[in-house]
């Protein structure tokens, strides 16, 4: 049993006991018919205390550890402390004297404070000095002259009552301060096992992609996971309230509610979709922990499925092509065997005769027409026709160089030459593509981009290229129209296009190539400023 084990309160209890008995012994010496001697042994008992309170004092201040000195000597003060007590009873009539008491007192603190190795040495103590007490009434002892003779029943029963009811106290006392004990250590075991399972379950919970919410039935948060903060955008904190969390959110108001008919009864356990922004949605779980016919908490489930709608949207997308495919296939023979007729027989009817202004305007509209079915039809098997990626190592540079000429060749034909195409890239960029697609799907961007830029105003291309150790990124620049954020969710749907005239297939098939190339695709746009598109490819050693 050492002090350097205790706790601070306990060390508080010992710094009391070791006041108040002091200062019990001294007004009693006070009371009671005093002697030169008694007052020595007050004063000795009174120094003795102040020693040890100062010692100890000065080890609770200070990160030594203490001796087990400290508990001898504390023993030895109450010892110390029976030993004044009977010289007060002696001076006082001995064991008839009413400070008799004054062991009973000292005998429960020594129980608490040292539990059953103090109620054994002061109970030892006690038989000890009073019994010598009691030789003196006897007429053996240094006071026979001041105690009254008593029978030997009288004082054998003041022993058993006084030191037996001493004895008894200081060990019932030991006993439910060592009971306190082994409940405060194992509240602090309990309180320790506890705190670590939550250490570990917010270990596991914080691993976990999905959000959790523990709301308590009056709405306010009692737990969160990382992910919960992640997947809903906000911050949260215990004691928030749901409503506050979400009070921004469009779709929050709904999940509130459902919230409170699961609080109240009124709904099981309740799954649910929200879409929180054009390209986010999460699937929420919401379930009631019930205790015997009584609300405990609410769970609440998040998980982000953004994921899982763009795969979905991927896969509807690649069964569209296919059925564009099979499509393709059966009308490419039906479509371009007439058109090259209706076209051969518009250039001949021109040739064999002199046709008037009315029929050259009629002959010219039908050979455009027929041209511009015959590119509608190619740009649709383009985006249908399964296709496997050969890839090669390429030289950016010369990739560039072919895309700019294809696109002011076009815009040269078109009388556009006003619209700058620019080239941007690290000199001697390597990539490992599929040269073809790779000259596709910029020509198709850069085209789009020529498109976006109104008829009569300059305007300027740019592309764009940068690398690092994962991925090499080509973006495309325009200074168009730019595009309005409803219109840029459309955007890289088959057929759907903006422009007058337009198939609306270049960015669909810009995007499936890029998928086919395990790249990724992603478009910025706002009105009035322009475009900027931005494929990005793996570097041959992280595909």
């Amino acid at each position: 049993m050492n002090l350097g084990a205790r706790s601070p309160i306990y060390m508080r209890w010992v710094g009391v006991t070791r006041v108040l008995t002091p200062l019990a012994l001294f007004f009693s010496a006070l009371v009671v018919p005093s002697t030169h001697g008694l007052w020595i042994w007050v004063t000795l008992e009174v120094l003795a205390d102040i020693t040890y309170l100062i010692l100890l004092l000065r080890s609770h201040r200070s990160t030594h550890h203490k001796g087990a000195w400290f508990d001898w000597w504390l023993a030895a003060l109450f010892l110390l402390d029976v030993c004044v007590e009977s010289k007060i009873v002696a001076s006082d009539g001995g064991l008839l004297s009413d400070f008799i008491l004054l062991f009973i007192l000292t005998a429960t603190l020594s129980g608490f404070i040292l539990r059953y190795r103090g109620a054994i040495w002061v109970s030892v103590g006690g038989l000890l000095v009073f019994g010598a007490v009691g030789l003196e009434h006897f007429g053996i002892g240094p006071s026979v002259e001041t105690l009254a003779n008593l029978s030997k029943g009288t004082v054998l029963f003041r022993m058993v009552m006084v030191v037996g009811l001493g004895a008894l106290v200081a060990f019932l006392t030991a006993y439910l301060s060592e009971t306190l004990r082994r409940q405060r250590v194992l509240s602090d075991d309990q309180a320790r096992d506890l705190h670590l399972a939550r250490l570990d379950l917010d270990g596991v919970l914080n691993r976990l992609s999905y959000g959790v919410l523990v709301l308590d039935p009056s709405d306010k948060l009692l737990y969160f996971n990382q992910a919960a903060s992640t997947i809903l955008r906000h911050p949260l904190h215990p004691g928030a309230r749901l409503h506050q969390i979400l009070s921004t959110e469009t779709w929050g108001a709904e999940l509130v509610e459902i919230s409170k008919d699961v609080s109240s009864g009124v709904s099981g356990k309740v799954e649910k979709e929200f879409r929180i922004s054009p390209t986010g949605w999460i699937q929420v779980q919401v379930a009631g922990q019930w205790i015997d016919g009584k609300l405990r908490n609410v769970v609440v489930a998040l998980h982000d499925i953004s994921g899982l709608r763009k795969m979905e949207e991927e896969v509807r997308s690649t069964e569209r092509m296919a059925t564009l495919g099979h499509m393709a296939a059966r009308i490419a023979h039906e479509i371009r065997n007439p058109l090259a007729s209706i076209t051969g027989s518009a250039q001949l009817l021109g040739e064999m005769t002199a046709p008037s202004e009315d029929d050259r305007q009629l002959l010219g509209l039908i050979r455009r027409e027929s041209n511009r079915l015959d590119r509608i039809l190619t740009e649709f098997l383009d985006y249908s026709r399964p296709r496997l990626p050969s890839p090669r190592e390429l030289d950016v540079g010369e990739v560039l160089e072919e895309v700019k000429g294809m696109v002011e060749t076009r815009l040269v034909r078109e009388g556009r030459q006003i619209i700058d195409v620019a080239l941007r890239s690290q000199q001697g960029l390597k990539v490992w593509l599929d040269r073809d697609m790779l000259v596709q799907i910029l020509s198709n961007l850069a085209i789009n981009g020529t498109q976006a830029i109104l008829e009569g105003h300059t305007g300027r291309i740019l592309i764009d290229v940068a690398s690092d150790s994962e991925q090499v990124r080509f973006r495309v620049r325009d200074n168009g129209v730019g595009m309005a954020p409803e219109l840029l969710e459309k955007v890289g749907e088959a057929f759907f296009t903006t422009r007058q005239g337009g198939v609306g297939l270049g960015v669909a098939i810009s995007r499936h190539l890029t998928t086919l190339l395990s790249g990724t695709f992603r478009i910025q746009s706002l009105e009035g400023r322009g475009t900027v598109v931005e494929v990005a490819f793996p570097q041959r050693e992280n595909r």
